[in-house]
C-alpha cells in the first residue's frame, strides 16, 4: 500500500476520483446516473447541511433509507463532518430500529417516511411520543441519545433538497473546515451485524479499513462494461431464473462464485470468477484467488489470504493452532478488519495476537488455500443476510404463550438456509399465530419459515442436559423435506 493510500479517508477518496474522472459514472440505477462529480458536489451540499444541524466529528447519524444514489451522497456527506455512519435497514422492525439507535448511540436520524409496506413515521411513534415534535430537540427515555429526527421526503432528489437546505447559511468553507480534520484511524461506520446474542451487534470500521477494501476490491473491475458479478447465491439464481436470461447477452466475465453449482450458468466457459470467504468484520471480502488460477483450483476452496490479510485455523475450545489440514475456527489478522464491536473496547474483540476469532468453521490446505466448512457460531445464513438464532428464539419468548424455543436453520437451495423453529408452548397456540408474532418483531428474513410444536420430553436432550441442536437440525430438515 502507497503511503497516499495509507492517508487516504473517505471523503478524500472521493475527491481524488471525481478530480480525475469527473464525468465518469460513479452510479447507475433506472432513476439516476450519477457521475462522480456529481456525487462529490451532493455530498459537499449534504455536508453543509449536516454541519449546520451540529454533526462534526464522532457524532453519530442514523441513516434509514432505500438503496440510491441519493444514499450514497447523504453517506459521504456525513464522513466529511467526520461523522460516524450508522446505516439502518429498510427492512427493519420498530423493535430493531430502536435496538440499533440505542445501542450505536444516534443522535441524528436521516430517514424517509415510508418504504414498501414499512411506514418510519408510525414505527418512531411506536418508539417515543416524542418523535411527533421532530425536528424539535428531542429527549424521551426509550432513545436517550437522540434529539433530531430529519426526514427525507420519499421521492430520491427530495433527501439531497433537503439537506443542502439546512446549510444555506453557512459559507462555502463548510464542511471542508470539518474534513480537514478527519483521520484515517477515526470511526466511519457501525454496521450492524447478527452474532450468537439475541441483538445484533454493531461493527466500528474506520476509514482506512475502508478505503484499503475499496482500493483491493477495485483492483478486479474492468472499466468498459459491467464484466464482474459480486453477489450472493439467490441473486445470481435470481439472473438464471429471469425468462430473458436465455436471450439477453450479459457480459458478466468475472466476480465471486466459481466453486458453486450455478457458476456454470451464470459464466462464460473460460470465465475468470473465483471462489471467496470473508464476512461483516472483514472488510469483507479476505480470502480469494487470483484470476489467473486454473479453473479447477478457482472452483475447488476460497482462496489464500489477499494483500497482506491473515488467516489462522485454531481450536475453538482452546484458541491454539491446529496442524495443517485439520479443521478449527477460522481466526483472521490484516488491515481491513472492523476496529471493534461497538460498546466493547478491541481486547474483548481480539486476541492477544490481534486475531478476530470469526466462529466460522474452515481448515487450511497445504497450499494455504482456504476451505469454508460451516458455521460454529449458531448463525444462519439465508438469502446472503445473517441470522442470530438467539435473536429469533428471544422475539418467540416474548409471545405469552411460548416457554421455550430452539431456532436452528434448514436448507433451502440457492436461498441457502432458512429459519426453522421448534416451540414448546405453555398454552394452547396455533404455529401460524406465532409466525405472525415474529413478522411484527423482526425484519421478513428472520422471520420462521417453518414452525413445529413440541412438548419438553419430546425434544432431543445432549448428556449435559441441553437440547441437541444437531438433532433438530436433522429433524427440521427431514420434515422440511430439505
Amino acid at each position: 500500500m502507497s503511503a497516499a493510500t495509507a492517508r487516504q479517508t473517505l471523503p478524500a477518496l472521493l475527491d481524488a476520483v471525481a478530480a480525475r474522472h469527473p464525468a465518469n459514472e460513479a452510479f447507475i440505477s433506472a432513476r439516476r446516473r450519477v457521475s462522480y462529480a456529481e456525487l462529490r458536489d451532493d455530498s459537499v451540499a449534504i455536508g453543509r447541511g449536516l454541519a449546520a444541524l451540529g454533526v462534526g466529528r464522532g457524532t453519530r447519524v442514523g441513516l434509514l433509507m432505500p438503496n440510491r444514489a441519493e444514499w450514497l451522497a447523504t453517506a459521504f456527506g456525513v464522513w466529511r463532518c467526520g461523522g460516524v455512519l450508522v446505516p439502518l435497514s429498510t427492512l427493519a422492525r420498530p423493535r430493531e430500529i430502536r435496538h440499533c439507535l440505542c445501542s450505536a448511540d444516534v443522535t441524528l436520524l436521516l430517514a424517509v417516511r415510508r418504504f414498501l409496506r414499512h411506514d418510519y413515521e408510525a414505527a418512531l411513534d411506536e418508539m417515543t411520543s416524542d418523535a411527533g415534535r421532530v425536528p424539535a430537540a428531542m429527549f424521551d427515555a426509550a432513545l436517550p441519545a437522540l434529539r433530531r429526527v430529519v426526514w427525507l421526503g420519499d421521492e430520491p432528489v427530495e433527501a439531497v433538497r433537503t439537506l443542502a437546505a439546512a446549510g444555506v447559511e453557512l459559507g462555502d468553507a463548510w464542511p471542508d473546515l470539518l474534513t480537514a480534520r478527519v483521520a484515517p484511524a477515526d470511526a466511519a461506520t457501525v454496521t450492524f451485524t447478527s452474532g450468537t446474542t439475541s441483538e445484533p451487534k454493531g461493527a466500528v470500521h474506520a476509514h482506512r479499513a475502508l478505503c484499503r477494501s475499496a482500493s483491493d476490491v477495485g483492483a478486479t473491475l474492468e472499466v468498459e462494461r459491467c464484466t464482474v458479478f459480486f453477489g450472493w447465491p439467490h441473486q445470481a439464481e435470481a439472473l438464471i431464473q429471469h425468462p430473458r436470461f436465455a436471450s439477453t447477452k450479459l457480459a458478466l466475465y468475472k466476480g465471486v462464485g466459481a466453486n458453486v453449482p450455478w457458476a456454470a450458468r451464470l459464466y462464460p466457459p473460460d470465465h475468470q470468477a473465483v471462489a471467496t470467504w470473508g464476512m461483516t468484520e472483514t472488510g469483507p471480502m479476505f480470502t480469494a484467488w487470483p484470476a489467473t488460477a486454473p479453473l479447477e483450483l478457482r472452483a475447488s476452496g476460497h482462496g489464500a489470504p489477499i494483500a497482506g490479510r491473515e488467516v489462522r485455523i485454531c481450536d475453538p475450545e482452546s484458541g491454539v493452532p491446529v496442524v495443517t489440514g485439520a479443521a478449527g475456527e477460522i481466526c483472521v489478522r490484516g488491515q481491513t478488519l472492523f476496529s471493534r464491536y461497538d460498546g466493547l473496547s478491541p481486547g474483548d474483540c481480539f486476541d492477544a495476537h490481534g486475531f478476530f476469532h470469526t466462529g466460522d468453521l474452515g481448515r487450511l490446505d497445504e497450499s494455504g488455500t482456504l476451505h469454508f466448512l460451516g458455521r460454529i457460531k449458531d448463525v444462519i445464513k439465508t438469502a446472503g443476510a445473517n441470522v442470530a438464532a438467539a435473536e429469533v428464539e428471544a422475539a418467540l419468548l416474548r409471545h405469552p404463550a411460548v416457554g421455550a424455543a430452539h431456532v436452528v436453520p434448514v436448507p433451502a437451495g440457492s436461498r441457502g438456509e432458512d429459519v426453522a423453529a421448534f416451540v414448546v408452548a405453555s398454552r394452547p397456540v396455533e404455529p401460524a399465530a406465532l409466525v405472525e408474532h415474529c413478522r411484527a418483531e423482526l425484519a421478513s428474513y428472520k422471520v420462521p419459515r417453518h414452525l413445529w410444536l413440541r412438548r419438553d420430553h419430546e425434544l432431543p436432550l445432549r448428556s449435559s442436559g441441553k437440547v441437541d441442536k444437531a438433532l433438530l437440525r436433522a429433524e427440521a430438515a427431514r420434515l422440511a423435506g430439505a
